[in-house]
Formats: C-alpha cells, structure tokens, sequence
C-alpha cells in the first residue's frame, strides 16, 4: 500500500520578497503549474518540503493543501539545488489528472548481496538508477526492488527485463537495457593503467611539440644574427 505524503504549502502573495530573502527565512520559493490552469507561487517550509521529497522523490503522488483549500494531486517535477551547499533553492510541481497516463522516473531499490563482489572481489557497476515508465497517477510506486544476489559471476548482469514490474506500468525504457553489472577488478586496474600511459604520451608529445617550437624560434634568431 503507498503511503499518503501529504503537504502544506502558503501562496506568494507579498512580491517585495525576493527568493534570497525568501530562503533566508528558512522558507522554499516554488511554482505549480498543470492542467491548463493559471501557475500559482508557493512557499513551503524548508523542513516541511524535505521530509515530503525524501518519501515522495519525483514518482509518488503528494497530497498538496494551499492555505485552507482542498488538497490537490501533485508530483514533483523539478527541483533545484545550491552547488555548494546541496540546500534545495526552488521546487516545480505538477498538478495531475488522475484519469491520465504521465511519465515519470521510478528509483531502483538495490537489494540483496551479490557473491560475485563478496568472495569474488568483483566490482558492481550501476549503468541506470531509475527506470521510465509511463502509468496513471494512482498506480506509481515509490521504488523498484534489484536483487543483486542474481550476479553470481564476474560478467553477470541484471537487464530491465529481469526485474519484477507491475503490469499497470508502461516502460520506456527499452527491455535490454542493462542495468547492473559485476566486473573483473583486473579489468577496471588495466583500464585506469591505460589511460595513465595515454596521458603521459599525451604530455611527452606536448613537451616535444613546445621543445621543437623553442628550438625553431632559436634557429630564427641565430640567423638574424648572421
């Protein structure tokens, strides 16, 4: 059963507040925007927001209540973050129609040991993180389970097709597409010693390049002198 992730949020109302006043104050500036309807700006505060992104991510329905309004069906679409600080500085959402198919990202929930990277010392490479998919509003789930107990060798993969996915969910994502794997610690070490030799040639050739650029120069001027 999906939680309910619910929301609270104030409109913008007073223009003079800039969005840097506006996180100073510890609040979260952001904009809702959907279904043909006039976009409206919000304020959420920063705690509150947090907690809601953290189980809803970007693919769980969040039960948003401006003010003493109805509570309204949204995901989030968009959010931004300082460089620096990782602090989140603005938030898109989305007013959803629940009779309609959207798109979203769901996260892959990595679970389980694989033996190959326990006793075998190999390496796991994550080549996805979310998959695509595209569903009514009311059937997304927060995540999807990756048993990584299935690389039992070095080579293994996992590809889309090999996890479990509800059938009232639509993939985009193509069903070959890999999505982890166990390498050879041997092979990552090579790769790395490879790219260490292209960089030194590459400097030996530039070192070259500027010694024969001197050495000309020179030449010029000893026959200037002449």
């Amino acid at each position: 059963m999906v939680r309910k992730i619910e929301l609270n949020a104030k409109t913008r109302k007073n223009e003079k507040d800039t969005l840097k006043d506006i996180r100073k104050q510890g609040g979260i500036p952001a904009i809702l925007y959907g279904l043909s309807e006039d976009n409206v700006k919000l304020l959420f505060k920063y705690y509150d927001f947090d907690m809601a992104y953290a189980r809803a991510g970007e693919s769980s329905l969040i039960d948003l209540k401006i003010g003493d309004n109805e509570a309204i069906k949204v995901i989030v679409k968009d959010v931004q973050k300082d460089p620096v600080k990782d602090s989140i500085t603005h938030v898109d959402l989305y007013r959803v129609d629940m009779n309609k198919k959207i798109e979203v990202e769901i996260p892959f929930n990595f679970i389980g040991e694989s033996k190959a990277i326990k006793e075998l010392g190999g390496i796991l490479i994550k080549s996805m993180d979310v998959l695509q998919v595209s569903s009514l509003p009311g059937d997304l789930i927060e995540k999807i389970d990756v048993d990584l107990s299935k690389l039992d060798s070095f080579g293994a993969g996992i590809k889309v097709s090999d996890i479990e996915i509800p059938d009232n969910l639509d993939l985009i994502n193509s069903k070959d597409a890999l999505i982890a794997s166990v390498v050879e610690p041997k092979i990552v070490i090579e790769e790395e010693e490879e790219k260490t030799v292209e960089g030194e040639v590459k400097e030996e050739k530039e070192e070259t390049t500027e010694e024969d650029k001197a050495g000309k120069e020179e030449g010029k001027k000893e026959k200037g002198k002449k």
